[in-house]
């Protein structure tokens, strides 16, 4: 015959699983933000009036690079890619800090050096011809940020610096090993805010 704690020790007993669950999550969570390699990428925050739901922020990743052609024609024979034609894959994106943001430089279907700040994300090429003739790839490496949450308090504050600074707004990505990129705060004109659940 099964037995089955009783009703009075029940509730709190199965309170107290679920508390360790959430509890190791956001653990995890915040143990993976912290030890992550860090990169800055460029963003967009929404029309100021429309910049609050809650207690978030919207922004917009810019991550969309034309390559230099040198490194375009690498790339593209790589891939076999074609001029006017676009396509997604999830690959391997290499970059480095430059003048304070994350610019790619290389893009690949193998995981790369781990010295190397790189994404594993779905991602778009497209190539097109210029005037001269030449052939450039766009890459533009998808980052399915479109919200940062925090405070109200800090929420009301990035509102406002949105509003003053729209052009100097970045995002603070950690970027795991395994290439996953997570989102740890945000970066207007050098203020910082990091995420924190202490």
């Amino acid at each position: 015959m099964k037995r089955f704690l009783k009703p009075v020790y029940a509730l709190p007993v199965t309170a107290l699983l679920l508390i360790l669950v959430l509890v190791s999550g956001v653990v995890s969570h915040m143990t993976a933000l912290s030890s992550g390699r860090e990169i800055l990428v460029d963003a967009r925050g929404y029309d100021p009036r429309d910049i609050l739901l809650g207690h978030y922020v919207q922004i917009r990743p810019k991550t969309e690079q034309v390559l230099s052609a040198e490194k375009s024609q690498e790339i593209i024979k790589r891939f076999g890619l074609e001029p006017g034609h676009s396509q997604t894959e999830t690959v391997w994106v290499t970059g480095e800090m430059v003048d304070g943001s994350w610019q790619i430089t290389d893009v690949s279907q193998t995981a790369p050096s781990r010295d190397a700040a790189s994404l594993k994300v779905p991602t778009r090429l497209y190539v097109e011809t210029n005037a001269a003739g030449r052939q450039n790839l766009t890459v533009q490496p998808y980052l399915f940020f479109d919200r940062f949450y925090t405070n109200q308090a800090e929420a009301l504050r990035l509102e406002q610096s949105l509003r003053e600074e729209p052009d100097n707004v970045k995002l603070i990505v950690s970027v795991a090993p395994d290439g996953q990129a997570r989102l740890k705060g945000m970066d207007v004109n050098g203020e910082r805010t990091v995420t924190s659940w202490w």
